[in-house]
């Protein structure tokens, strides 16, 4: 009973006129009038894409596209021949430094190596792009323009690291010195705690901790690679003997090498050199001998000991320079003679 309603109902409905549809009907034909030039528009430009994407697929351009596909695996080929070279050149070197340097300088000449490696590395994948770009048709000097430019304010800008960086990379390679040595460098002196990248680290003879940047070290002096040459002079009064001198110094060289000889780190035995010099009222004898790093300052103490004891023993007395003060003599006065009467009293 409802479903027969319900039908007749939507065919009442059905029946009914729509003036409001049928008033419009201008309209419907005016929408399927843009509907077509849409459709049309849209068709159009479905086939301008077509044949601007059937354009990169023509013979010239497969052809093309082959061409540069071969030069860049050329490119590649011969980029990765000469990555693999460096590389192996780069290890070969530092393996070779390697080899005479301590335990800590072996492993910050590692780090060394792995630094130059990563730069090989860079520089590599740049030349690799740019080589690319280029084989493609892309104009890459404004971007090599632009790169350089960027490298050049960079550099400007940590001028000062970059020197530290160079100088310590040029450092750890050349092996002027190495940790333990003991250097004289930017006006300090001591022992080599370490060296890196951006500076290096002594320890003066009085426990100071000195960080001195690579870039300020020009002069080098190392204490360390050869035994240290001492001349020690020893000022004699001219008026004793030459003979007299010579005998009593040569039995202190004698004694001394005696003593010393057996420490290794006395590398020449010492010896008299004669007169160096001659100063006011007195005559300046050197004697000279090779010691070890630090050594030097021990065996030069143990050798004017001994120049001392020496002189001692044969009534020789060392020419120094002395301050003599002598009290002026006078008429005897009372005040005078106080002050002896008080001095006896003392």
């Amino acid at each position: 009973m409802q479903t027969k309603l319900w039908m007749a109902g939507l065919a009442a409905f059905l029946a009914t006129p729509l003036p409001a549809l049928a008033a419009d009907s201008s309209e419907v034909a005016e929408a399927k009038e843009v509907a077509k030039e849409a459709a049309s528009a849209g068709a159009d430009a479905a086939v301008d894409q077509l044949s601007l994407v059937t354009q990169f697929f023509t013979a010239d351009r497969l052809g093309a596209y082959a061409l540069n596909g071969i030069r860049i695996f050329i490119l590649l080929l011969v980029v990765f021949f000469i990555w693999r070279l460096g590389r192996f050149f780069i290890r070969r070197i530092m393996r070779q430094q390697r080899r005479g340097a301590s335990a800590a300088g072996g492993v910050q000449l590692t780090t060394a190596g792995h630094l130059i490696e990563s730069i090989f590395n860079y520089f590599i994948i740049f030349i690799s792009i740019m080589g690319i770009l280029s084989i493609i048709g892309f104009d890459i000097r404004g971007l090599v323009a632009s790169a350089g430019l960027a490298g050049v304010l960079i550099a400007f800008v940590s001028q000062s690291i970059i020197k530290d960086w160079v100088s310590g990379l040029f450092t750890l390679i050349e092996r002027n010195y190495d940790v333990g040595d003991r250097i004289l460098a930017a006006g300090h002196e001591g022992e080599v705690l370490s060296i890196g990248m951006r500076s290096t680290v002594l320890r003066t003879d009085y426990g100071e901790t000195v960080y001195i940047p690579n870039g300020l070290i020009d002069v080098v002096v190392n204490f360390s690679k050869y035994p240290n040459i001492v001349f020690l002079d020893v000022p004699v009064s001219c008026s004793y003997r030459n003979a007299e001198v010579r005998a009593a110094l040569e039995a202190v060289c004698e004694t001394f090498n005696a003593y010393v000889q057996p420490n290794e780190n006395l590398y020449s035995p010492a010896e008299v050199l004669d007169i160096a010099a001659f100063e006011p009222g007195r005559a300046l004898w050197r004697l000279t001998f090779a010691s070890g790093n630090l050594s030097h300052w021990t065996h030069g103490r143990q050798l004017r000991v001994m120049i001392k004891d020496e002189f001692d023993r044969r009534g020789l007395t060392l020419a120094y320079d002395q301050m003599v003060i002598r009290e002026a003599t006078g008429p005897r006065t009372e005040a005078s003679a106080d002050r002896e009467k008080a001095k006896e009293g003392h």
